[in-house]
């Protein structure tokens, strides 16, 4: 049962240790008996405790998420920051992400890190699948984007065979070669890239997208023109950085501001492995 409004995929049980616990005026009666009814778990939360206790028994060695992007998306992989408590837990930590990264590079498709620690939280992408099942449960643990959205075409669709047959392969389930993907562009950064959702439509009207995806933009490429309902030029999307563009969102028509896509940028220093209490710090 899915609840209007809310991202089935942010249900996964709470395993912050630091989250701060409501607020509660005793003085208030009603404010307590309100506080204590919107605070309890919603039908989607309790259902997603049950299945994550049926994770816990299986004990999986490693874990996948299957999802699709937008209709002009190329297939790529969403990788989680991996999060830890104390510094005892340090070396381990580091350990599971080198797992972790070890799968998804044998994977084949381009390897975006999630966003940054502090909205990786604030965002409750550790209670996403992947994000739990890595952070929560200690596995290996990743999202493949297999591209396009509510459509099938054939490059996803063998990107994605080869993908989980490589997969298939590191974890030594099957034996043969790894498969090189080659029905859809595969970025190779030399330097680990995040994603990001850019650019933003500069004004409201008719969206003329101006780069094919997979492609790589430098500041003050042409990205997007706006149209006015005639036709007529409104605008122009001008890149302020360089990046890669992943995907172009769904929707011919979009409002001033509206996220247009989602690009891949330079990583920079953010480290993929990060303490909680750092965490906060920072937020």
């Amino acid at each position: 049962m899915f609840e209007p409004g809310k991202d089935p995929n942010r249900c996964w049980p709470e395993f912050d240790p630091y989250i701060e616990p409501p607020k509660v005026d005793p003085r208030d009666l009603w404010d307590t008996l309100q506080r204590e009814v919107s605070d309890e778990p919603g039908p989607q939360e309790r259902c997603f405790t049950k299945i994550a206790q049926v994770f816990k028994e299986i004990g999986p060695n490693w874990h996948v998420d299957l999802h699709t992007f937008s209709t002009l998306s190329i297939p790529f992989i969403f990788m989680d920051r991996v999060l830890y408590n104390t510094d005892s837990e340090l070396v381990a930590a580091k350990e599971l992400w080198e797992k972790t990264n070890d799968l998804v590079q044998c994977v084949g498709l381009t390897v975006l890190m999630e966003r940054p620690p502090w909205l990786y939280i604030k965002k409750k992408l550790h209670r996403s699948t992947s994000g739990w099942t890595l952070n929560a449960l200690r596995i290996p643990s990743c999202t493949i984007e297999l591209g396009a959205m509510n459509v099938s075409t054939p490059s996803a669709r063998d990107a994605g065979i080869f993908s989980l047959w490589n997969l298939l392969i590191w974890a030594k389930m099957v034996n043969g070669p790894y498969k090189q993907i080659t029905q859809c562009p595969v970025i190779k950064f030399e330097h680990p890239h995040r994603y990001l959702e850019y650019p933003q439509a500069t004004s409201t009207g008719i969206v003329d997208f101006q780069l094919e995806i997979g492609n790589h933009f430098q500041k003050g490429d042409c990205l997007a023109i706006i149209r006015n309902i005639d036709g007529s030029l409104s605008s122009r999307v001008i890149a302020d950085m360089d990046g890669y563009l992943i995907a172009w969102y769904q929707g011919i028509a979009k409002y001033d501001k509206n996220s247009l896509g989602l690009v891949a940028v330079n990583e920079g220093n953010l480290p993929p492995i990060f303490d909680w209490a750092q965490m906060k710090k920072e937020k």
